[in-house]
């Protein structure tokens, strides 16, 4: 068993990975939790064909309280099917699952790229490797087009990147703080509780780091990120608010 350990390399893992949660994301036909329909889809299908109508939706449509950013995707992706004559709610499902295990895989590897030279060797990589990609409630949150799983996937590349920016010779920060400010909003206007989250990582920048450039960028970053998200909820709820306040 050992010997067949080694002779796995970590690509063959990467990989086999890929295909693994691409496939699941196919064979999955179900959601994890009502919210992951009701709180996305139905309100995409509004959207999209008018029904159900806004009385018909849950109550936190009408107290203006749920982020619009998925809706968005899940509309816009359902509107390209429509447009070429191949709508289908499972066929869209399946997309939806598609892109939240690609974005799965992204966010694992990064991280994979960004702590691999603090492990202590191969073993250790291929174990990181195998428990992420084929834990078995791992690639069946991987592909859950929720909230939760869309934000943690930001959430993980927000704080890969800064791994990663912290092992380079941190070369213009302000770009690198912009990038990671549009992580962190794009996380924040997924689902709003990641909040504490960030506030937490803002903090350990602002008392440890203090790279001023940075946390600018960032600060920039994260800006314009909340911006979209007002035009977003503008979109979805047809009247200016702030979700995130209601």
């Amino acid at each position: 068993m050992a010997s067949f350990f080694r002779g796995i390399t970590p690509k063959y893992i990467i990989l086999t990975g890929c295909l693994f949660t691409l496939l699941f994301a196919f064979f999955s036909n179900e959601v994890y939790h009502p919210d992951e329909h009701f709180q996305i889809l139905e309100y995409a299908h509004m959207k999209l064909f008018g029904t159900p109508v806004p009385a018909e939706l849950p109550w936190e449509y009408v107290l203006m309280m749920r982020p619009g950013l998925q809706p968005m995707i899940a509309y816009g992706l359902g509107w390209l099917l429509d447009a070429g004559g191949i709508y289908s709610p499972y066929l869209l499902f399946s997309l939806l699952h598609v892109l939240s295990g690609a974005l799965s895989i992204v966010s694992v590897l990064a991280f994979y790229r960004a702590v691999r030279g603090t492990l202590s060797g191969p073993s250790e990589e291929k174990w990181l490797l195998l428990l992420s990609f084929f834990l078995w409630f791992m690639v069946y949150l991987h592909v859950r087009f929720s909230s939760e799983t869309f934000s943690g996937n930001l959430l993980l590349l927000l704080v890969s990147v800064y791994l990663s920016y912290g092992q380079r010779e941190r070369k213009r920060p302000f770009v690198w703080g912009a990038g990671m400010g549009l992580l962190a909003g794009a996380a924040f206007i997924s689902r709003y509780q990641v909040g504490f989250a960030l506030f937490g990582f803002g903090l350990w920048l602002l008392v440890f780091a203090r790279r001023w450039r940075l946390l600018a960028g960032l600060a920039l970053g994260g800006a314009a990120m909340l911006g979209v998200g007002v035009l977003v909820d503008y979109w979805l709820y047809g009247t200016w608010t702030c979700s995130p306040v209601n």
